[in-house]
């Protein structure tokens, strides 16, 4: 007599990722919040539910209660920042020939291989279609752009990425950052759910939870997050410059940057997003260490020759100094490093 077997479906538990980086998507820039995305481990049997939706909750008293704060209803494509083989040492890299300025620019030089899942697959855009906002990743703090992508290896789903954006939205101070086995995200307004919170959160540690309907809630293991907020922090100034009169003061200018996405003609200005128009100039000396502080509230400062001499800096020369916006909110912005 043939026996009936009962199916057993198991929904495989989803991976919840808490990203606190620069405002990914116009209006996020204003409110603090975190961004979370969700992928769910490749199904390895016949016996697995579809997953979504992935209901997120929160806790603000260390676990003892719940608050339901997101539905997610698709899962974030991933990748995996994998090694370029260079024809001159070093025989590895995962950045050829990356210049301090190409932030800035179109970076000709520079490869990334990035191995994706199964279910994704990076396509060519034009130059114009990228300055619009196509092909974005965040691949460890950094967001970037590309616009060409070949296959490097079918098997494992591995590409090639050319002709890159680096360091957009802000993220220009973290360039230097990227590591082989950095995880890579594809930036989608789908699968990015941002998570707006009140500033009397940053700093705190809040905890989240990622479950599918069904799902017991305290089978789940919570992910604690430290709230930075970085979508309100303040992007570094730009074109920071000095100059110098006859008797070596120095004055010390910058441009004031906006996180908003704004276009770079036309009658409005740039939106502040702070309620004041505050900067912090630390200057350094060699050791490296901060001598002074300049607080203003303009685009320039001055640091004058008796100021240098009291400070163990000889006037005239290079002075090394970074330059923050502040923030209502966040304190300091990010920081513009230069010496001038």
């Amino acid at each position: 007599m043939a026996q009936l077997h009962e199916a057993i479906y198991t929904a495989p538990t989803p991976v919840l990722h808490v990203v606190d980086v620069a405002p990914l998507f116009p209006g996020d820039e204003q409110q603090p919040g975190v961004y979370f995305c969700v992928e769910v481990p490749q199904n390895t049997g016949a016996h697995m539910l579809a997953t979504p939706p992935v209901i997120v909750y929160e806790s603000r008293d260390s676990g003892t209660t719940w608050d339901q704060v997101a539905v997610i209803q698709q899962m974030v494509e991933t990748g995996t920042l994998g090694l370029v083989e260079l024809e001159t040492p070093p025989a590895f890299a995962y950045i050829r020939t990356l210049d301090a300025s190409l932030p800035y620019g179109w970076d000709e030089g520079s490869e990334m291989r990035v191995s994706f899942n199964k279910s994704y697959a990076p396509a060519t855009a034009t130059e114009d279609q990228v300055l619009d906002g196509a092909n974005r990743l965040l691949v460890g703090s950094e967001v970037l752009q590309f616009k060409t992508a070949a296959v490097a290896d079918a098997d494992t789903n591995d590409y090639l990425l050319t002709s890159l954006l680096r360091g957009r939205r802000g993220t220009e101070t973290v360039v230097s950052g990227l590591a082989q086995t950095d995880r890579v995200f594809v930036i989608d307004q789908n699968t990015f759910h941002f998570h707006a919170l009140d500033p009397s959160d940053i700093g705190n540690a809040l905890q989240f939870k990622a479950v599918t309907p069904g799902m017991d809630l305290s089978s789940v293991d919570a992910v604690t997050h430290t709230v930075q907020a970085l979508n309100v922090s303040p992007f570094a100034p730009a074109n920071v410059s000095g100059t110098r009169d006859g008797s070596n003061n120095l004055t010390i200018t910058w441009d004031r940057r906006t996180r908003a996405p704004v276009r770079l003609l036309g009658p409005q200005g740039r939106p502040y997003f702070e309620d004041t128009d505050n900067y912090e100039v630390d200057i350094y000396d060699g050791t490296p260490a901060v001598v002074r502080t300049i607080e203003v509230t303009t685009t320039s400062a001055s640091y004058t020759a008796a100021q240098q001499t009291a400070d163990g800096l000889t006037p005239g020369n290079p002075v090394s100094l970074r330059v923050y916006q502040m923030s209502r909110m966040c304190d300091r912005g990010r920081a513009a490093i230069e010496t001038v």
